[in-house]
C-alpha cells in the first residue's frame, strides 16, 4: 500500500522530470508553495480535488492519481482500525 510519503515522493520526482519549479507547479495547482512542500514531504495528503489539475500537469490520466489516493485512504483505515502498524 502507498504511504502519503511516497505519494509526495512521486509527485515530487514527476514535477521535476518535467523541470517544474515547487512555486511553479504550486501557481498551476492554485495552492501555497509551502503546502506543496508538505505534501512532497509526506506531511499532508494530495487534495482529492486537485487530481485533475495534477493530471494535467503530468500529462496522466486523473484515475491514476486518484488510485494512488484511494490506495492511501485504505492504509489510513487500516493503521486507524489497527490492522495494520505503520513504520
Amino acid at each position: 500500500m502507498l504511504t502519503r510519503k511516497e505519494m509526495g515522493e512521486w509527485i515530487k520526482q514527476s514535477r521535476m522530470r518535467k523541470d517544474i519549479s515547487q512555486k511553479d507547479l504550486a501557481e498551476q495547482l492554485g495552492i501555497h508553495r509551502s503546502e506543496l512542500s508538505m505534501i512532497e514531504n509526506g506531511k499532508v495528503l494530495f487534495p482529492s480535488k486537485l487530481t485533475q489539475k495534477l493530471s494535467v500537469v503530468f500529462e496522466v490520466k486523473p484515475e491514476f492519481i486518484a488510485n494512488k489516493l484511494a490506495d492511501i485512504a485504505h492504509r489510513d483505515i487500516f493503521i486507524n482500525a489497527g490492522i495494520i502498524v505503520e513504520n
